[in-house]
């Protein structure tokens, strides 16, 4: 519930916001935030409704009735607290509100919040990669993982969990703040949002504010995350080297991506071209570096509606987008291939960025790692098996500070593609070429 600053404007923004909450739940598509009230309540004109008609006046009066009240809810709120459900640490559907259409309902931007986070040590100095602006400059080495998702997904998420690796004890630490549901105490969620708004379902991992390309929702750790306390900051993850895992449940179909991109660049916004950037950090031009080549790991990433950028139902590992000089493939026709082929049930995911590239497993046996939960620590550096593995070598200035974590070689045949045209995703196969 929201908290206000001091006495009775507590108990008012508590009752606005469940004023809010009851017309919510009746009119769900008339009023979902105050971004949204241009469009759904327009001045001087009437209510429109789900259909595209109007409804009557007093519709009117209820819906912009409702916004105010929202808005002088949010106003009260603190500055750094967004609204919770009474199960701690998740969030509800109708908490949700809109700040930007192309990333929909979501958790709110936290102000300010236009950097890279907190440092990890002398390995996370920014590189010599050149980035120019005043959000890009100076970019520093820290990634972290994003979800992006559509109506047709499949995903029931068990936990996603980043590791930073530790090369005084050789082992891999769980960093909290990047990782949800690793001690089990959540049922798996479903990432299909149009599936999470019928249920009115509760989340461990709402939807953020800054979308994901290509996808009509983005998860991704964010300071106003229901798994931080106020004020804690996201840590991303960076040198010595990375992991990322995700453990699903139940059937998974190739209708979502699970990628690594710049920390700063989620930060500022990462569907910047759709417009969902941060709106407190001066950017008009709604930069967020990764057109500077911030550097992107597509870990897993499918077929949205109505392309076809890799076969059908095949989900692939793909080095390409926004590589340069903070991350590049070592041989530039060997940077994606196939991680599975859907649908595929209950799969375990993972995947390190060490000194020698990108391993990517398929169900690894990796101690720490189980059906529900994810241990603190790994104590060791790599699976002992996997059910396949994507290995792409990869060069740069994020790779000359990693280190190797002797992954296991890989098992799945990298082809040599010529370079992609502008849009897609793969060339042409020139493998079998002499």
């Amino acid at each position: 519930l929201a908290q206000a600053h001091l006495g009775s404007a507590n108990l008012e923004a508590s009752l606005a916001v469940r004023i809010v909450r009851m017309w919510f739940r009746a009119f769900p598509l008339l009023c979902l935030s105050s971004a949204a009230a241009a469009e759904t309540c327009s001045v001087g004109g009437g209510v429109e409704g789900a259909a595209g008609g109007e409804t009557d006046e007093g519709d009117d009066a209820l819906c912009t009735l409702a916004l105010h009240t929202r808005v002088r809810a949010s106003a009260m709120m603190s500055e750094e607290r967004s609204a919770k459900s009474e199960q701690v640490g998740t969030v509800s559907v109708e908490e949700l509100v809109q700040f930007c259409a192309g990333a929909g309902p979501s958790m709110p931007w936290k102000d300010g919040y236009c950097g890279d986070g907190p440092s990890l040590g002398p390995l996370d100095n920014s590189t010599s990669c050149g980035l120019t602006g005043d959000l890009c400059e100076n970019l520093l080495p820290t990634y972290n993982w994003i979800i992006g998702t559509n109506g047709n997904t499949q995903l029931n998420l068990q936990y996603v969990v980043a590791y930073q690796f530790d090369s005084d004890g050789q082992v891999w630490k769980r960093v909290n703040s990047s990782s949800f549901n690793y001690d089990g105490q959540y049922l798996a969620q479903d990432l299909n949002f149009q599936n999470l708004t019928q249920a009115d379902a509760d989340m461990f991992l709402p939807p953020y504010p800054g979308g994901s390309a290509n996808w009509e929702t983005g998860y991704t750790p964010y300071p106003t995350m229901p798994n931080l306390q106020d004020g804690e900051e996201v840590l991303g993850v960076a040198p010595p080297a990375m992991l990322f895992v995700l453990k699903a449940s139940g059937q998974v179909n190739d209708q979502f991506s699970w990628y690594v991109l710049a920390q700063r660049t989620i930060n500022l916004g990462a569907y910047n071209g759709a417009g969902c950037t941060n709106p407190t950090c001066n950017n008009p031009s709604n930069d967020n570096c990764w057109s500077q080549n911030s550097g992107e790991i597509d870990i897993l990433e499918g077929n949205p509606p109505g392309v076809s950028w890799y076969p059908e139902s095949e989900v692939w590992l793909n080095a390409v987008n926004s590589r340069g000089c903070m991350m590049n493939t070592e041989d530039p026709s060997q940077y994606s291939a196939s991680m599975f082929t859907a649908p595929i049930d209950s799969p375990l995911f993972a995947a390190v960025i060490d000194a020698r590239g990108v391993t990517g497993y398929v169900n690894p046996s990796w101690e720490g790692l189980g059906d529900k939960t994810a241990a603190a620590t790994l104590s060791t550096t790599s699976p002992s098996s996997a059910g396949s593995t994507v290995f792409i070598a990869g060069v740069g200035e994020v790779y000359d500070r990693l280190i190797d974590t002797n992954q296991l070689p890989g098992t799945v045949a990298v082809p040599h593609l010529t370079a992609p045209l502008p849009g897609a995703r793969r060339g042409v196969d020139r493998s079998g070429s002499p």
